[in-house]
């Protein structure tokens, strides 16, 4: 499995964290083959981060729709 997320940079720092981690949390909500287990903290526990790499990464000055199409030709 390839994942990557494509963020538009003029967003704030805290933003884009934000939404890179809302997006993962659902993409990946029910896959338990790539979800490693729960964090146990001291007095919390953390959701399952997942066992794949995923590539953040900023727009630049592409169009969303040119970087689509060109993942297309990679994948």
């Amino acid at each position: 499995m390839r994942s990557a997320i494509v963020l538009d940079e003029s967003m704030g720092q805290g933003l884009l964290a934000n939404a890179a981690c809302c997006i993962l949390s659902g993409l990946f909500n029910e896959e338990t083959e790539v979800l490693g287990p729960q964090i146990e903290g001291a007095d919390c526990t953390f959701i399952p981060i997942t066992k794949i790499p995923i590539l953040i990464l900023k727009k630049g000055d592409k169009d969303f729709l040119e970087l689509f199409e060109r993942a297309k030709k990679i994948i």
